[in-house]
Formats: C-alpha cells, structure tokens, sequence
C-alpha cells in the first residue's frame, strides 16, 4: 500500500487538472481527480476543453456553449466539493486537445493530469495516451470512460480508497 500512495505523487506543487469535454465524463473524472488531489493534499483545477475545427475562429462561442460549459463546470464543482476539494474551473477553448493538457500541465506546474478515454481495447488507449504521457512533465491518468457496451464503475480503485482511508483523507 505504501508504493501504490508514493507512486502517483509529484514533485510539483501544482493542482491536479481534470479535463472534461462531455457530460458523461464528469462522475468518473472528478471522482479520480478528486481522490488524488485529496491524496496528494493539492487543489483541483477543473478544465472544460472545447475544440474548435480550424476553419471556426477560436473567440466565436455562442451563448448557448458558453452556458453549457458553465453549467457542467458548476455541476463538476459541486461534485468536487463532496468529496471535500477545493477548485478552480475554467474553460479553454483550442484546436488540439493535447496542445492545451500540455500548455495547462506546464503553465500551472500541474501535479498530475486526469483525462477521460473513450476509445476500444487496450491499443487504443496506448496510442491516445502516447502523445499526452510522451509531451506532460508529470503523471497523467487516463480514466478508461467506456465505449458504450458497459458501464464503468471502476473509480476510484481499491487500492486508491484504501489509502485515503489509511492517511485519514
């Protein structure tokens, strides 16, 4: 149990960042984001990625996808706030997805990075997670989000919840 609470700190002093872009996301992301950050005594920065195709330009959001983002920000908060964390939210808006994790992970010496992942079998998550665990300069966690076929009720893991039991957090 020890290795598995050494394993996931970080030397930064940074927030752990949890990145949503879907309300589907928000239960499972937060819960995990939350759990580290509790674990790892940091804040968390919650991040609502909008990504625009290139020929959109990046300041044009409606108001409709303004309130929306607000609104799963709000309701990403309140979820945090049970399990006791304190956030920031923000929304980014961007063309790549990878681009801003990295630029969020380095502008606020993030702890660690939890991104959703909603791609098929294990090969996939390799070749989605590459690029992000190759360009960010601390942990990323990626929360397996399904495809579909079934459920995902995994978060966070035993041995996760175990420690935070063991540390009195």
């Amino acid at each position: 149990m020890e290795l598995a609470s050494k394993a996931i700190r970080s030397e930064s002093p940074g927030p752990v960042i949890v990145c949503l872009d879907d309300e589907h996301d928000i239960a499972s992301l937060v819960q995990c984001g939350s759990a580290h950050a509790r674990l790892a005594d940091r804040s968390l920065f919650l991040v609502f990625l909008i990504v625009l195709p290139p020929q959109r330009p990046l300041a044009t959001l409606s108001e409709e996808e303004k309130q929306r983002a607000n609104t799963l920000l709000d309701l990403a908060a309140d979820r945090a706030a049970a399990f006791g964390v304190e956030t920031t939210e923000e929304i980014w808006i961007t063309r790549s997805r990878s681009d801003a994790v990295q630029q969020m992970a380095e502008e606020f010496q993030a702890s660690a990075v939890i991104v959703g992942w909603h791609g098929a079998g294990p090969f996939g998550l390799f070749d989605a997670g590459r690029t992000l665990l190759d360009a960010v300069g601390c942990p990323v966690i990626m929360v397996g989000l399904g495809t579909g076929r079934r459920a995902v009720s995994s978060w966070p893991p035993s041995w996760l919840s175990e420690s935070l039991q063991e540390t009195g957090r």
